[in-house]
């Protein structure tokens, strides 16, 4: 059985490994009741990567790896309605200056 760190309180650290509204992969959400509208919200999160020229899908340099990705799920409270999103993210811890980024 894992013991809470000490940086939280033990009540705390049951919250936020409860969080049961939104997945932390996509099997979770596929899983998930709402599924249909984490389904929705993925392929607005990439049109809008595209529409604000975040990136660009390009071949791999020979001897390159590629650094990895996630989508994060998120709830948000919009006037009292919830409104379902999905946020894509390079793991950036391992990007290198110089290589990846500038």
């Amino acid at each position: 059985m894992r013991r809470p760190t000490q940086r939280f309180d033990p009540f705390l650290h049951r919250i936020l490994l409860s969080d049961e509204e939104e997945p932390h992969t996509l099997k979770e959400a596929r899983s998930c009741e709402h599924f249909n509208k984490w389904e929705l919200a993925m392929p607005e999160e990439i049109k809008a990567l595209y529409e604000d020229n975040t990136w660009d899908l390009v071949e791999l340099p020979k001897g390159k790896k590629v650094i990895t990705n996630k989508l994060f799920y998120k709830v948000k409270n919009l006037e009292g309605k919830p409104k379902y999103k999905a946020h894509f993210v390079a793991k950036g811890l391992k990007q290198i200056q110089g290589i990846n980024f500038q």
